[in-house]
């Protein structure tokens, strides 16, 4: 069969099949774009960069089968489902498992009325704008049991894999990346931990030659540079404080908003950007801060997030955005892992500190 569509987030997939039943994981449509040119003949806007897909279906048909109960249970199990963005996991007969995010578009049931016994086929259609399928997640600051972002067998996690470190102590120091995946790796998080001062630096990826400059005013003792070139976010961040207590409240019909104090002073002022981290159910990047007093402020909570509680672990970091101070060789893409081994040189300027880098991203395929 060579592969099969085995689990949606929690939801492992029935794997009984009917005679005629299918499952399709296509690639979709590669996307094109030419302009017809005045004197004839078209000009392709993509030129030699590789076109990305388009929004695709994903597809499955099988049988659920049961006591009239447990057809019940399996059935409203799937239509909970509608409309959930999860993972997506495909196991393929060697063991090895890919994944993606994909919303469950339709729950098809059909039953004519001369089906008899305890089973009913069932038709699922996904739909994901992924231009990839993903294996083991690299992240950055890797794995941690029971944090909740894989489960066994969603293809995400694999004992033994976390983050690649570097440690680095001179100017030009040079390291190899490994790319487990087929095709380049997009989401690519450089994370620098840094222990004294230091200015510029300048990122390069000699094997696909993706090159990221960041030259600033200063020298200073910023202690993180995180590059999210997936995310297309670049923040320098100060030593954490530690969280007294963070709860989210109703601030007014239209807006929800998280209350965060610290042990001491945070030094922030309004309109600043923060990063909680270590709460579990808070931990992200908010913006814009609303000064309460020295030790208080207020940030802006999404009100369709779920979480709520009062934590009194975590901490909090003040964040400044470097895009305006950086250039890249492709502002398009950033920086990317290409598949294999690749080569990456950072450069510091005028002096180098003591840094960790870690390198987080995930395995992708075609």
């Amino acid at each position: 069969m060579t592969y099969r569509i085995m689990q949606f987030g929690d939801l492992e997939l029935t794997p009984y099949l009917q005679r005629g039943d299918s499952q399709d994981i296509g690639t979709g449509n590669a996307m094109t774009n030419f302009m017809q040119l005045p004197g004839g003949g078209y000009y392709d806007n993509y030129r030699e960069r590789k076109s990305p897909q388009g929004p695709r279906p994903l597809t499955k048909s099988c049988v659920i089968i049961g006591t009239a109960e447990e057809l019940r249970e399996q059935l409203d199990a799937f239509r909970r489902k509608i409309g959930n963005r999860e993972k997506l996991t495909v196991e393929f007969d060697d063991g090895q498992s890919r994944w993606q995010w994909a919303r469950l578009q339709n729950v098809g049931a059909p039953r004519s009325e001369e089906m008899k016994g305890g089973w009913l086929p069932v038709a699922l259609t996904w739909l994901t704008a992924s231009q990839n399928w993903r294996g083991v997640q690299h992240l950055p600051n890797g794995w941690k049991w029971g944090d909740g972002t894989w489960l066994f067998g969603d293809g995400t996690a694999k004992f033994g894999v976390g983050a690649q470190v570097f440690t680095m102590v001179q100017a030009d120091s040079t390291f190899n990346v490994v790319h487990d995946g087929n095709t380049d790796a997009t989401n690519v998080t450089l994370r620098f931990e840094i222990s004294g001062s230091w200015q510029d630096m300048t990122i390069i990826n000699e094997t696909n030659g993706c090159v990221i400059k960041l030259t600033r005013t200063a020298k200073d003792s910023t202690p993180l540079l995180e590059i999210n070139a997936g995310a297309r976010s670049m923040y320098l961040g100060d030593d954490p404080d530690t969280i007294a207590e963070v709860h989210r409240d109703v601030f007014t019909s239209a807006e929800n908003r998280l209350y965060v104090r610290v042990t001491g002073a945070h030094g922030l002022v309004t309109g600043d950007i923060v990063r909680i981290e270590g709460t579990g159910i808070y931990d992200d990047d908010y913006y814009p801060v609303l000064v309460v007093d020295y030790a208080r402020i207020e940030v802006p909570f999404a009100s369709h997030l779920t979480a709520y509680g009062s934590v009194t672990t975590g901490t909090l970091r003040k964040l400044r955005n470097v895009y305006g101070s950086a250039a890249f060789s492709d502002k398009n893409r950033w920086f990317v892992l290409s598949p294999g081994n690749n080569t990456v040189r950072v450069l510091w300027s005028p002096s180098v500190p003591s840094t960790v880098l870690r390198v987080g991203y995930d395995d992708h395929y075609a």
